[in-house]
């Protein structure tokens, strides 16, 4: 037989189809989703399965559980968005991103599916159902889905996992999951499935309360992250954080104590998924967190001059950079900041913008908040901003105005991030 030849596949074509499928406003709901699954097979019914939600933290929670689980000798899926450089990122197989040739493979077979059943998919829609159906056809063991949106009418809600993961609420997206930390708590709760275990880090004794009422409702176990794992912190610099979980000492090299939360967590949902069939032994747990990688979260790209990218952008993700950024930029010299249109301006501007020096206004490549008007909101608290709305033009501004002992901080939109570190790779 004489092999088939693979061409090599430019996807653009179908990546532009794909992204003009997003409307303008999201939809809410599981049914088209459902009906495009059923209309390929039912993918998701062929793998098992982790679920994933909160407002903060949830991507390195699915890194650290993706990386240990892989380390496990399991074949792993990941499923996250949205991306920093390139949509591959989003659909990965034992870490490896989705390839060029397989993603057009499945943007033509869906593609026909939703024509052939006159199925109208959205945007998240059709990504969630590729993203299954890949995995299907990898034949993952676990894959490890963060929710888009939400939880309870999000696209991925339609998996029953081994476990569901809350992190933590706070005030996000209100214009579709509700005004409080209560109604969003409501909502992302909605992942929570009749018998399937519920792992949290929320503090606040009201959300508490509310995760439980639905765990009670579905007869699924609640279990606090802090019950399950003992975490010790012993030591941290900028290039990782050293502590105990029990007696094994383990390292992590993503930044800040928020991070060691987030470690809480994961570390607690393998607690339980041990107690499945999967076989989870501590050296993978070690070498899991060891090689963990998540960009742009407090990312340290250099050191000298200290240069920190950080994709936060809500109330609590912009006090726990600041708290960093206090105990550890002595010098802060430029900030380079941007804002989507849709986030709140004000955590920025109250907790970060009086730190520094400087201040460099730009946007980022999707719906930003136009530089003029961020401008305008930050000189009213600071006499030195600037204007430069290309975000790689103002990183490499930034970068001809600092010297060796210098800090400059990269900030505010996930969107802007992956331009400037297209920069900052290319010199660091």
């Amino acid at each position: 037989m004489i092999p088939q030849l693979i061409m090599p596949v430019n996807t653009k074509n179908q990546l532009n189809w794909l992204y003009g499928l997003k409307p303008s406003r999201v939809k809410l709901g599981l049914d088209r989703t459902a009906k495009l699954l059923a209309a390929v097979g039912n993918p998701h019914l062929k793998f098992k399965s982790i679920h994933i939600t909160g407002s903060t933290g949830k991507g390195s929670v699915a890194a650290m559980l993706e990386s240990i689980l892989r380390q496990a000798d399991l074949k792993t899926g990941l499923y996250t968005s949205p991306h920093l450089f390139n949509f591959n990122e989003r659909v990965r197989v034992n870490n490896q991103e989705i390839s060029d040739q397989a993603l057009a493979v499945l943007v033509d077979e869906i593609k026909a599916a939703m024509t052939g059943h006159q199925i109208d998919a959205t945007f998240h829609e059709f990504t969630t159902v590729l993203a299954f159906l890949h995995f299907a056809r990898q034949q993952v063991d676990i894959a490890v889905i963060e929710v888009c949106m939400g939880g309870r009418l999000d696209t991925t809600n339609v998996i029953t996992p081994l476990v569901s993961i809350i992190t933590n609420i706070s005030l996000d997206h209100t214009n579709y999951l509700g005004n409080t930390r209560q109604q969003i708590a409501r909502e992302k709760g909605g992942i929570i499935k009749p018998g399937v275990p519920l792992v949290t880090n929320e503090l606040d004794p009201a959300i508490r309360a509310i995760f439980s009422k639905i765990c009670h409702q579905n007869k699924s176990d609640l279990h606090y992250a802090p019950d399950l794992v003992n975490i010790k912190p012993l030591k941290s610099n900028l290039s990782q954080q050293t502590f105990y979980l029990n007696d094994l000492l383990l390292n992590l090299p993503l930044l800040g104590p928020h991070q060691l939360d987030n470690s809480a967590t994961a570390l607690a949902a393998i607690q339980l998924l041990k107690k499945s069939d999967l076989k989870i032994s501590a050296g993978a747990i070690q070498a899991g967190l060891a090689q963990v990688s998540w960009p742009g979260r407090l990312q340290v790209v250099s050191t000298k001059p200290l240069i920190i990218v950080d994709a936060g952008h809500n109330a609590k993700s912009t006090q726990v950079l600041r708290d960093f950024i206090i105990a550890n930029m002595p010098s802060r010299d430029i900030l380079v900041l941007a804002k989507k249109i849709d986030k709140d301006i004000k955590p920025a501007l109250d907790l970060l913008v009086p730190l520094f020096k400087r201040v460099i206004v730009t946007e980022g490549v999707f719906q930003p908040l136009p530089a003029s008007d961020l401008a305008r909101a930050v000189a009213k608290q600071h006499n030195n901003v600037e204007i430069i709305k290309n975000p790689q033009a103002a990183t490499r501004h930034a970068l001809k105005s600092i010297k060796k002992n210098h800090g400059l901080l990269i900030t505010g939109s996930l969107y802007m991030i992956p331009e400037s570190l297209r920069v900052l790779n290319v010199i660091y």
